[in-house]
């Protein structure tokens, strides 16, 4: 058997005129029969860095003679003198034949074996095929079977590479890679070796780079960084999934949809990525194992920092901010360790992948940053609200007089929207009349006093009195885009009423349906401000009156807000004295919050309210009654 040195190949004019004169002379004995060269009996390897030849002699049933025993020896000689690697075998060599017979072939193998490669004879094709699929293997022979013409393939192990792992090669072809002397024993006896094989002989084993003790594999190490990889990949798809999968399947918006679906491919990533992480920091049998890798890290790296971006718009606390931050530190981490081992080695055209995967993270970042930022406003919202007074009748029996009253709403906008509260009231106007009365400081008195700016020259001391009040709709009810609602309702007022108009206010407030989601079962139950069994709904009547209290939890549509910061919860209060109240903050019934967080709140769920106001005079009723009486 011949191994060139490394780099070396044995076609090479100076080794192949050394491997032709080595057998010429072994043929040359006394007892010397046969010999072919490597070079013409094809039994050169493919990189021509290995070749055997075979010597075959004719003795009889005595033991060879000392002179071609001596032959073989300084050919073999002459032979490592020049460099080559070479080993001899066969029953030329044994102490003594087998007997039987009055001639025996004995075989003299001059063979060496590098990585990766394999002999062009059929016999090298016969051996065991690729380690990882294909047709199984021949056993291997690791003995030379006395008066057998085979040779032994001779078992090569690589000197380590940088992290300690030795590839292993058998009969000039890859078998597999090992971290230690018992994973090599494995390998062997599954492909066919005897356990009892001898690593430590030189004919069996040729070791490169370090002997049978030198595995510098750091297997600790190695272990916790595949774990924590692993698990920084697994923790990063959870949460990506947790953060996209609402908006992917439950947005009304495309844009919002497609965010979603951002974050749940991304998760898809992340998971790819840590099963490869199993392999790069393995035996890397994939060679684009390290570029998924690289591309998960990256994906959390940009996703991380998009949530922290987010947060930090607010900085309110949020359970998410202990998941996101912490992965994005071993992003970081995660990206140092790769780039300093260069993990896109393998790809074909590393540079143009970098460059790649660099500018699909940020049109993704950019991607993600503007459908959160976005607010859908595209669709502007109109309402169609009417309040109508209808023809008066008398009950002369009674004295009084019923009003009808028609109320009518309709979603005109492009956005269906949920009602969070809504009212309508009938008030009754009092005011005492003057002749020429000089109106200018009742005016002045109505700006200090916040009231309605009106000013008539012959009407002085206007009262306000509620006479009826009432709702459309439940809170959490939601109205379709188109879709409308009338009700028609009848105010009772005496015949010699002191009013002299009636006023009716219709208003309702809404939330956009494409900016957030109401937990609506929650929000319709009523809470009563004067019950103590209330908890923490419970205001003293001294203090708040009695009011009903109707409060849930609101989620935004892009649910990257949700993750970012505190939950949000929409409040609305009802009661007879005063309009309707509402609110969407952080206000649980618990502390407060600011007038601005409320008002930026307000504005990002698309909460607004809608109103009309209607009058008519107490003479035109009673003139449209009269004949109407029962």
């Amino acid at each position: 058997m011949f191994v060139a040195p490394e780099g070396e190949r044995i076609r090479a004019a100076d080794r192949r005129a050394t491997v032709d004169a080595l057998v010429s002379e072994a043929a040359g004995g006394s007892q010397g029969d046969r010999a072919v060269s490597p070079s013409a009996a094809g039994a050169v390897s493919d990189d021509a860095s290995t070749a055997y030849a075979t010597v075959t002699c004719e003795v009889g049933a005595g033991d060879p003679a000392d002179s071609g025993k001596d032959a073989l020896e300084g050919a073999v000689d002459e032979a490592r003198a020049a460099g080559l690697a070479v080993e001899a075998g066969g029953t030329a060599l044994a102490g003594r034949p087998a007997a039987g017979g009055s001639a025996e072939a004995a075989g003299i193998a001059l063979a060496a074996v590098v990585p990766l490669t394999t002999f062009g004879s059929s016999s090298a094709r016969a051996r065991r095929g690729p380690p990882n699929g294909g047709a199984p293997h021949a056993p291997c022979r690791c003995g030379l079977e006395p008066g057998a013409m085979s040779i032994r393939p001779w078992v090569i192990v690589e000197a380590p590479d940088r992290r300690g792992l030795r590839r292993v090669v058998v009969g000039g072809e890859t078998v597999g890679s090992v971290w230690s002397l018992r994973e090599l024993r494995r390998l062997l006896v599954g492909i066919g070796c005897p356990e009892d094989t001898d690593l430590e002989d030189p004919a069996s084993v040729c070791w490169r780079g370090g002997g049978s003790g030198t595995w510098p594999d750091r297997a600790g190490r190695r272990r916790a960084t595949i774990v924590l990889m692993a698990a920084g990949m697994l923790a990063s798809m959870v949460l990506n999934a947790v953060v996209g999968w609402p908006d992917a399947h439950g947005a009304l918006t495309f844009a919002q949809r497609l965010s979603g679906g951002l974050f749940v491919l991304s998760g898809l990533v992340e998971g790819a990525a840590a099963v490869a992480a199993l392999d790069y920091w393995g035996k890397r049998q994939a060679k684009s194992s390290g570029a998924v890798v690289l591309v998960g890290v990256l994906v959390a790296l940009t996703t991380d920092s998009l949530l922290l971006f987010l947060w930090a718009d607010e900085r309110e606390y949020t359970p998410y901010l202990l998941v996101f931050t912490p992965l994005w530190c071993w992003s970081v981490c995660a990206l140092w360790l790769l780039v300093r081992e260069r993990a896109w080695r393998g790809m074909p055209r590393p540079k143009t992948f970098a460059a790649g995967v660099v500018a699909t993270a940020l049109l993704t970042a950019v991607s993600l940053a503007y459908s959160t930022l976005y607010q859908p406003a595209a669709a502007p919202m109109h309402f169609m609200l009417k309040a109508d007074f209808g023809t008066a009748r008398t009950d002369s029996l009674r004295l009084l007089m019923h009003v009808p009253l028609k109320l009518h709403v309709k979603n005109s906008g492009g956005i269906p929207v949920y009602v969070v509260i809504d009212d309508y009231t009938v008030y009754g106007r009092s005011a005492e009349y003057s002749e020429g009365a000089d109106r200018l400081e009742e005016w002045k008195r109505s700006l200090d006093e916040r009231e309605p700016e009106d000013a008539e020259r012959y009407v002085n001391r206007l009262t306000f009195r509620k006479i009826s009040s009432g709702r459309l709709f439940r809170p959490g009810d939601w109205l379709e885009v188109g879709q409308e609602f009338s009700m028609e309702r009848v105010v009772q007022i005496p015949t010699t009423t002191e009013f002299d108009r009636l006023d009716v206010v219709l208003q309702v407030t809404y939330m956009r349906k494409d900016r957030g989601k109401i937990d609506v079962t929650q929000f319709r139950r009523r809470h009563r401000s004067w019950d103590k069994a209330e908890g923490r709904y419970y205001c003293a009547p001294e203090k708040c009156g009695e009011e009903i209290y109707y409060h849930g939890r609101v989620r935004h549509n892009n649910n990257l807000v949700n993750v970012t910061r505190k939950p949000r919860y929409v409040t609305a209060i009802w009661s007879l004295r005063e309009p309707p109240r509402y609110s969407i903050s952080s206000f649980d019934f618990k502390g407060k919050v600011a007038l601005s967080e409320e008002r930026r709140d307000l504005e990002r769920y698309g909460a607004a309210t809608a109103s009309v106001e209607s009058e008519v005079s107490v003479a035109e009723l009673l003139g449209s009654a009269e004949g109407g009486g029962d």
